[in-house]
Parts: C-alpha cells; structure tokens; sequence
C-alpha cells in the first residue's frame, strides 16, 4: 500500500473536470511523487512521471493484477483529451492536465506523461490553501466524485 501523499491547490480541487475513478488515481499517484512548496525541485525537472502497472496495483488492489495494465492505459488515454477550467469574477482560464503520453506496447505494464506547464504551478508551488490526500486512505473509495 502506498504510503504517498498527494497536495493540490484548492483552486484546482474546486475546479471544473470530470475525471473516471482510473483517472483519478492514476493522477494522485503522480501528483503524490511531485515535490511541493519549499522542497520543489524546478516544475520542469519533475513534470514527467511514469507509473507500473504493479504500482497501480500496490495502490489500488481492489481493481485487480489482471485489470492493473488495462486500466493503467485507458486512464491516460482518456486523460489526454481532459481539460480543467478555472472560472473567477475577471477570467475563464482553460488547459490539459498533460501536454505528453507515452503508448507502451501491449505487456510493458507502464505508462508515461509529462503534465501540462499550466497545472504545475497548481501542483507544486503551493503556500496556503491546498488540499492534501493520503494515497492509502482512498484507495477503497469507488467513485470518482468521492475523492475529488
């Protein structure tokens, strides 16, 4: 079981998206590997993360070891076509959560993306308000609105 632990804006936390559950955990595994606030490495030197299938499973062991590869791909398949806005009273600001995916051939159990420079800062440069997830403790939570 995964002891990380996953900080995001609340900005980005109260932001429009729609993620499946496999989306989801696939993100928070990246995003709890991700260095913030005054221990952040330069956002440009960890945007790029790459998870197993194993790790996914270790994670999230309710989905299965079969289920793990198939899951893993189709989360970030459907996450490059995922955008999320942010809405205030002067602006609508709209990007990707990933700007690179990586397509492993069948039976490498990984897969690869870079996210987007517009959500690093949500990611990584945080002072204040922010939301912190332990890994392990909604890794038993099965829909995706329930860990949002």
């Amino acid at each position: 079981m995964s002891d990380l632990i996953a900080y995001k804006s609340n900005a980005l936390v109260e932001a429009s998206y729609k993620l499946t559950l496999q989306e989801q955990r696939f993100l928070l595994l990246c995003i709890g590997r991700l260095k913030s606030g005054a221990d952040a490495e330069s956002p440009k030197l960890q945007k790029t993360m790459t998870i197993t299938a194993a790790e996914y499973f270790d994670s999230f062991p309710d989905m299965g070891r079969k289920n793990a590869e198939v899951q893993l791909q189709e989360a970030i398949d459907r996450l490059w076509d995922r955008s999320i806005i942010l809405k205030d009273d002067e602006k609508r600001e709209e990007f990707r959560w990933i700007q690179y995916r990586a397509q492993y051939a069948k039976g490498e159990a990984r897969a690869q993306i870079t996210f987007s420079d517009a959500v690093m800062p949500y990611l990584t440069q945080l002072q204040g308000q922010f939301t912190r997830v332990v890994i392990k403790n909604i890794s038993r939570l099965s829909r995706s609105y329930s860990i949002r």
